[in-house]
């Protein structure tokens, strides 16, 4: 059985950074990952969010050219388009990581990777045939995943990954949370024309930022006709007329 320096189970920033590295010190890795390379940020976090906010930041062209004595016209959404646009950037830049780690000789194995002793990876490849490598060093580079409410239909909950799929823009919006990834979505659907409300569990959005810096943001939100609740938690999330969804606040 083959024996390496390293196996990585994860290829986002810390997995891929790390195969790469040990492949310049000389060392031999093997990384496995389950979806593609690049982990939340390139795939499903700041990258797309960026390229979304670009998009509906040429909604506000035509006010702004207004101010300098040209006519742009009304500005007409493409939603399909916009959200094409956005894939074609996360494969430009997560093709990147790849042609990086192929660069750099990193060996990368598909699939899921389950430790099953402190050398030894169990690999269940994408057609279920499983596999298992040894190594010196095993690195668990999992990363997280998002979680829906605990609360009685919370299992109903878009989460980010589902948000950054959507086929369509939704009339209203309900975002559970208040921190910047949770404002990021809220100001790009609410330019979009979706009604928005953010429900946030601490006395106010983003809690770990300096409060003046709050302050003008919130006031950039209620320009934006977004509702903020603080101090608010969610106690049920049931079903409403067509595919719209009821929730329960409590509020402090």
């Amino acid at each position: 059985m083959e024996n390496r320096d390293l196996i990585i189970i994860g290829g986002g920033p810390a997995g891929y950074v790390a195969a790469i590295r040990t492949r310049q010190l000389g060392g031999s890795v093997t990384l496995v990952e389950e979806d593609t390379v690049g982990g939340t940020c390139l795939n499903r976090g700041c990258i797309p969010m960026r390229a979304l906010v670009r998009g509906v930041e040429f909604l506000e062209m035509p006010r702004k050219a207004r101010d300098y004595g040209v006519n742009l016209g009304a500005a007409e959404i493409d939603f399909a388009k916009m959200m094409a646009r956005k894939d074609t950037v996360v494969r430009t830049v997560t093709g990147g990581v790849k042609l990086l780690l192929e660069g750099n000789g990193v060996e990368v194995i598909p699939g899921k990777g389950r430790l099953v002793s402190p050398s030894e990876v169990e690999v269940v490849s994408p057609d279920g045939s499983t596999s298992r490598i040894t190594a010196r060093k095993v690195l668990i580079a999992t990363g997280a995943r998002a979680k829906r409410p605990s609360v009685p239909g919370g299992d109903g909950v878009l989460t980010t990954d589902q948000a950054l799929e959507l086929t369509e823009i939704p009339r209203s919006l309900l975002i559970i949370g208040g921190r910047d990834i949770d404002l990021a979505f809220a100001t790009i659907f609410a330019k979009l024309g979706a009604e928005v409300t953010v429900a946030e569990t601490s006395a106010r959005i983003l809690p770990e930022v300096d409060g003046e810096i709050v302050s003008l943001l919130a006031r950039e939100l209620r320009r934006q006709k977004i509702q903020v609740f603080t101090e608010a938690s969610i106690t049920e999330v049931r079903d409403a007329e067509g595919d719209d969804r009821g929730v329960a606040l409590t509020t402090g």
